[in-house]
């Protein structure tokens, strides 16, 4: 049996864990993947995992990683800011959850006024290296997200959410040549301001060195 740890809500569309929830029957969810009735799991031993079920002979498809995949999209869908390192996050006004781009689907293209960022989620494989080649020959930045870890404390909902959207493991992968021109132009910057300082100096040099012919040579 499939321990499954988020249903929606039949009339909201909102997405619950079993813990928020009426038990059985009456928590009035349904599956994420296949849309049919769950019941909700409330074990008698305290501080067991509760968690949903499908009813008996219920046939579907969906596994724990693809429910995961579903909830963590729909919460970066539902949100305007994700964290992209510890002391970066990106803002966006717009998010495409599986649209084509470059050929590819990624989870999510999130744009703000000014930039993209496609975002991938992590469960049990990573992103391919030739579909990392081609967002990133397109100048896009791409954000992976690894949620595999802590498993069990996943099936609570606001945990998963704040996990999905701030403390998750992430990588940022960036255009290489992008990096080294800014780098570059960073050093021109640099170099043009110490070409101006040496400039100055002499300026100031020449003037220093009229002024004492003008007015104390003469006078020794």
């Amino acid at each position: 049996m499939l321990k499954i740890p988020f249903g929606k809500d039949k009339l909201t569309s909102a997405i619950y864990d079993a813990g928020m929830v009426s038990n059985g029957n009456k928590c009035n969810c349904i599956c994420l993947e296949c849309g049919k009735d769950l019941q909700a799991v409330h074990p008698q031993v305290l501080n067991r995992q509760k968690f949903f079920r499908h009813k008996p002979g219920t046939d579907c498809q969906g596994t724990l990683e693809s429910i995961f995949h579903f909830a963590a999209k729909e919460i970066i869908k539902k949100s305007t800011s994700l964290k992209i390192s510890e002391d970066e996050s990106f803002s966006y006004s717009s998010c495409d959850i599986e649209m084509t781009k470059y050929s590819k689907r990624p989870d999510a293209y999130i744009t703000n006024q000014s930039t993209s960022l496609i975002v991938e989620i992590l469960f049990s494989h990573q992103i391919e290296s030739s579909t990392l080649d081609v967002y990133l020959n397109n100048n896009e930045r791409v954000l992976e997200i690894n949620i595999s870890a802590e498993k069990n404390k996943l099936f609570n909902y606001e945990y998963f959410k704040d996990w999905v959207l701030s403390h998750a493991p992430r990588e940022l992968y960036v255009q290489p040549q992008k990096l080294e021109a800014d780098t570059s132009g960073k050093h021109n910057a640099a170099g043009d301001k110490s070409e101006s300082d040496i400039g100055v100096y002499i300026v100031l040099g020449l003037i220093g060195a009229w002024l004492y012919r003008r007015f104390f040579k003469g006078r020794g």
